[in-house]
């Protein structure tokens, strides 16, 4: 078993070792400084539809409610930013879903670092809880706490060495791992500055969908990687799922690390599939091809319309070779 002075930089170690890019610790706290923003904002109606949001605040803003006896946050990050380039003949596709979906992947990598942290803790009785976008817990915030880097003026989380093409997965438990010295010391080398952002406003500026125009707040209704989600033809919306725009001009991500992009499943090629591929997929090919990922949940026939409203009303069917 580890000792409480090594048992933070061990859990980091394996967090790396099981293929995360960057791991964080926090004390769990409740967020009294959260509450006002998020309030305003739900009031305000800038999270669109996402009704969910509305739920759950008192969870939200203390993740000692999520799990009874949490002490502890653990946050991993994974980047999704890869040194493959998408095709010039293929819809636009958020890089986001470019690979097995997120959920699935990084939960699966959760569990044998949360298997690992079991097995060290001197608790008669561990307590845990894994989530990878799927319960009321401020992700951002905690990465932020955990001495990760900070949320920026696009509202995404920016790492300095990673920039924001990351996912965020969070470990609850209820073992208090050591002293809040040592937790804070675990990414002390990581300069974070004052203030990442500074004056810079590129993706306020770029944003197709003017959804970042109050800097720092985003309106969902007009962010086009939620618009691309929705029902109805969505015209103005030129990507086929997601959309990288503020992240492709931030300065941060035009200096992150790329990662090599693995070969070796299917679904690592369909941000080169083109207009016409997708327009020919049958249920077969799409079921096979496509159901670990995060676009399968939206079914062929809606993907197909949106293709083929991107391919006549956007580009134009005489782009299509």
């Amino acid at each position: 078993m580890s000792s409480p002075d090594n048992r933070f930089e061990a859990i980091r170690t394996k967090a790396m070792e099981i293929g995360f890019d960057a791991c964080g610790i926090s004390r769990a706290t409740n967020l009294p400084q959260q509450e006002p923003l998020l309030k305003q904002w739900i009031a305000e109606g800038r999270h669109a539809t996402l009704g969910y949001l509305e739920r759950k605040m008192d969870l939200r803003l203390d993740p000692r409610l999520v799990l009874e006896g949490a002490q502890t946050v653990i946050v991993v990050l994974e980047s999704y930013y890869t040194e493959a380039e998408a095709s010039p003949l293929a819809p636009p596709l958020g890089r986001y879903a470019w690979l097995r979906d997120y959920h699935v992947r990084m939960k699966e990598k959760l569990a044998v670092l949360d298997r690992f942290i079991a097995a060290q803790s001197p608790l008669p009785e561990y307590k845990s809880r894994v989530f990878v976008d799927t319960a009321p817990v401020m992700e951002k915030v905690w990465a932020m706490k955990a001495g990760l880097g900070w949320i920026g003026k696009n509202t995404l989380f920016i790492h300095p060495h990673l920039g924001s093409h990351v996912n965020i997965g969070i470990i609850l438990c209820n073992d208090p791992l050591g002293s809040d010295a040592q937790m804070h010391q675990l990414n002390a080398d990581l300069k974070i500055p004052d203030n990442g952002c500074g004056s810079c406003e590129a993706c306020k500026k770029a944003c197709p969908g003017k959804a970042l125009e109050q800097t720092g707040t985003l309106e969902v209704s007009k962010c086009y990687s939620y618009l691309s989600t929705q029902p109805g033809s969505n015209q103005n919306c030129s990507t086929l799922i997601g959309c990288d725009v503020c992240q492709d001009v931030c300065p941060w991500n035009k200096k992150a690390k790329r990662k090599p992009h693995p070969t070796e499943a299917p679904w690592n090629t369909l941000y080169r599939w083109s207009y016409d591929e997708w327009l020919q997929l049958d249920q077969s090919r799409f079921d096979t091809e496509c159901k670990e990922t995060s676009l399968y949940k939206m079914g062929l026939p809606f993907l197909q319309a949106r293709v083929e409203m991107l391919k006549n009303t956007i580009f134009g069917a005489e782009n299509e070779t």
